[in-house]
């Protein structure tokens, strides 16, 4: 009777799993062979040359982004399913940002492509703790397109995200307000840190109590909506953008953000006068933004614009400030 081979001993090497663990964790093992040897910073470098990024804020003329933002998204999917090591590295890249604003790529309507998609993945996504774990940034358009069937899961799916900080909606309808009110009722987003919205999706904000940078992005003249809203549930705001803001939304902004360090606006006759009767305390407080690029404004410099364009204010008799 023949001997019997040996069994060759079991391998003590741990087993990677199949769903890639948390961006806060211990990175993946990787080869040392051909490109799976890049570093991940390397191979997230190169990653930003698949497409562009949306830019966080944003303003675009259109509802929805142009399709090139595409691109990087459809990249970075195809490098996650081509082997184990890459998705563990790609697949971690493609969901730290989850897109659902980017025009669909033949010509039906926007809308409802782009509910029908936000209603799919938010359902899909509840049942995927490991991939809920690595969004850090949503930017998402909102219309009223099956509103009471897309919306409540899409609320759900954003609580479930542990590590979320950035909310932007590019593009909300302008008479969905009360949509948003009964679908958003209850809901607590406490990880968001920056969000950007159209004043008319206050409610959204008013799930983020924990919330410091607030960013509106619909251009019009009338924020009382989102200072109402910062009042009454986001005290801890400190920094504002793109603000358009008349002589009592000021006081009322200064009284309901009392942790605000941070005023981004243009250098504008206007805009400098209605902070002048603004106690000093806020003044060395607050690092007023200016211009463009958005250089600091020195207290004294502050001042001094203040006194030299009342003059211009007075002429022109308008009261509303433009914070870009």
């Amino acid at each position: 009777m023949p001997p019997r081979k040996r069994q060759k001993p079991a391998s003590t090497a741990p087993v990677m799993p199949a769903n890639p663990k948390s961006s806060n964790g211990p990175r993946p093992a990787q080869s040392s062979n051909g490109l799976l040897a890049v570093p991940v910073e390397i191979l997230d470098l190169i990653s930003m040359h698949f497409g562009p990024c949306i830019p966080i804020p944003s303003r675009v003329p259109d509802a929805a982004m142009p399709k090139e933002y595409r691109d990087r998204t459809l990249s970075l999917r195809a490098l996650s399913q081509t082997c184990h090591h890459l998705r563990l590295v790609f697949l971690t890249l493609l969901w730290e940002t989850w897109n659902i604003c980017v025009s669909p790529p033949s010509g039906a309507a926007f809308y409802k492509v782009l509910g029908d998609q936000l209603q799919r993945t938010s359902l899909g996504l509840v049942s995927e703790p490991e991939l809920l774990s690595l969004v850090k940034t949503v930017n998402v358009v909102l219309t009223r397109y099956s509103a009471a069937e897309v919306l409540p899961p899409f609320a759900r799916c954003l609580t479930q995200m542990p590590n979320l900080h950035t909310l932007q909606i590019t593009h909300a309808h302008r008479a969905m307000t009360t949509h948003l009110k009964d679908n958003f009722a209850g809901i607590s987003l406490p990880s968001i840190r920056k969000i950007i919205l159209p004043s008319w999706a206050h409610e959204v904000l008013r799930c983020c109590p924990e919330v410091r940078h607030v960013v509106c992005s619909d251009g019009q003249k009338d924020e009382s909506k989102l200072v109402s809203a910062i009042a009454k549930c986001c005290k801890k705001v400190e920094i504002i953008e793109w603000f358009w803001l008349q002589d009592n939304s000021v006081k009322r902004l200064v009284k309901a953000a009392p942790n605000i360090t941070q005023v981004l606006f243009e250098r504008d006759p206007g805009v400098v006068s209605l902070f002048a009767p603004l106690t000093t305390r806020f003044l060395f407080k607050c690092r007023l933004g200016v211009g463009h690029n958005q250089q600091p404004l020195r207290h004294q410099e502050f001042g001094h614009h203040c006194n030299s364009m009342h003059a211009s204010r007075d002429a022109s008799n308008s009261s509303v400030c433009r914070i870009p």
